[in-house]
């Protein structure tokens, strides 16, 4: 398979990091965004494949803030030139509690991130 252009959100940890860095294994650029700022999860995935002809770039993006959407994919254009694959991973929950327990602005932020993020990065 040919070197493809990957965006993974949410690829700082977790799941996210696990699909980039497979995909890197497998010798594809990538390009992960999280809330928080991805830096060590970024040098974490270049020192373990290096030597190979995969990338990683990351960024700081909100995925339920079409502003943010709009600057990282920019940012990913950029670094990746075509992006073949957009991975939607990106989520969070409420926590584990009862859904009556959870408050309302977690409700609303859980909404923002999981559907309205998903319906921004497509």
């Amino acid at each position: 398979m040919a070197t493809r252009g990957v965006v993974i959100t949410g690829g700082a940890a977790g799941v996210g990091y696990a699909y980039a860095d497979e995909f890197m294994r497998l010798g594809h650029w990538v390009c992960i965004c999280d809330v928080k700022d991805p830096s060590a999860a970024v040098e974490t995935l270049r020192k373990k494949h290096e030597g190979g002809i995969a990338r990683i770039f990351g960024a700081e993006c909100d995925v339920s803030d079409a502003d943010s959407v709009v600057e990282f994919s920019k940012y990913a254009q950029d670094s990746l030139g075509t992006i073949h694959y957009w991975i939607n991973n990106a989520g969070i929950n409420g926590g584990r509690r009862p859904f009556s327990e959870v408050p309302t602005k977690v409700v609303e932020a859980v909404v923002k991130v999981n559907l309205g993020g998903v319906l921004i990065c497509t």
